[in-house]
């Protein structure tokens, strides 16, 4: 009956183990697509703040640009890097490893 036990319990070990470098891959995943975000939100954020006042059609059909874009320009940049400057101070607290989680990482590479 022992013997029994702990196959299942090794089994179950090992699926444990599965299922915890799946969750890893899946967490890196995640975090490339929060990043993909946070650099294209702000930007679209402040494009549709703005509207289409920068870009204008004349009677003639000719497309002209506004001489204030550089405004969204610079202000599009400067909440990309915040965006950016207040993700890395909310996830560097959580990078510091736990009790026994260096030994569970060990285990998953």
């Amino acid at each position: 009956m022992n013997l029994l036990y702990s196959l299942v319990t090794q089994q179950d070990s090992s699926n444990n183990v599965e299922i915890a470098r799946a969750t890893k891959a899946d967490s890196s995943s995640m975090r490339t697509i929060a990043a993909l975000t946070m650099v294209f939100l702000p930007g679209a954020y402040i494009s549709g703040l703005f509207g289409m006042a920068f870009f204008n059609l004349t009677d003639n059909g000719d497309f002209v640009v506004s001489q204030t874009v550089w405004i969204y320009v610079v202000i599009t940049v400067q909440l990309t890097l915040m965006t950016f400057a207040l993700w890395l101070a909310w996830e560097r607290p959580n990078d510091t490893p736990r009790m026994g989680w260096a030994r569970l990482e060990k285990l998953i590479d």
